[in-house]
């Protein structure tokens, strides 16, 4: 990776509709507006797969879904998983080989503690799905997270999976 200039990095799925550069009324992502306002807003995207998992690798591998050959099937309430190779080059791996810290915080039962260690991230928290306890949520932890490394220290690419964004 030449040339990094060691941008923080931050990945969080969220619904376009909701988001106010997208043309949302309410005002439910100040942030994430300003920074949009400052930057590239994407108006066309398209995802490499139609699950999260195989569309999140492609992500941090580069690759297509046939090229990682990693699957994620739901199939009469079973989860079945064909998992990324541990040789893999992914992004947090790279990323940490740049000196980054890295870390995944995710509500998802499709990520594990293998995925997480396969995939690069050097820390991880993985969650049971709702509801929250008040002092235990993944944003909020990764914020946490994202604050602990305060000024002079490393930059940092962490995942934050939070599949409540999926629900009403």
């Amino acid at each position: 990776m030449r040339g990094l200039q060691h941008p923080n990095r931050r990945d969080r799925s969220l619904n376009p509709s909701h988001i106010g550069a997208y043309g949302y009324a309410r005002n439910t992502t100040p942030n994430i507006d300003s920074i949009a306002s400052r930057g590239v807003l994407f108006e066309q995207a398209y995802s490499p797969a139609k699950y999260t998992f195989e569309a999140n690798l492609s992500i941090f591998t580069g690759r297509r879904p046939s090229e990682h050959a990693s699957s994620f099937i739901y199939y009469n309430e079973t989860f079945y998983k064909r998992r990324l190779g541990a040789s893999e080059e992914t992004l947090a791996k790279s990323l940490a080989a740049a000196g980054y810290r890295t870390a995944a915080f995710t509500t998802s039962e499709v990520y594990d503690e293998e995925d997480v260690c396969l995939l690069g991230f050097g820390e991880s928290a993985l969650y049971d799905r709702r509801p929250y306890d008040e002092e235990e949520h993944p944003m909020r932890d990764a914020q946490r997270w994202i604050g602990a490394g305060g000024s002079g220290k490393p930059p940092f690419f962490a995942l934050v999976h939070d599949v409540s964004i999926h629900y009403p």
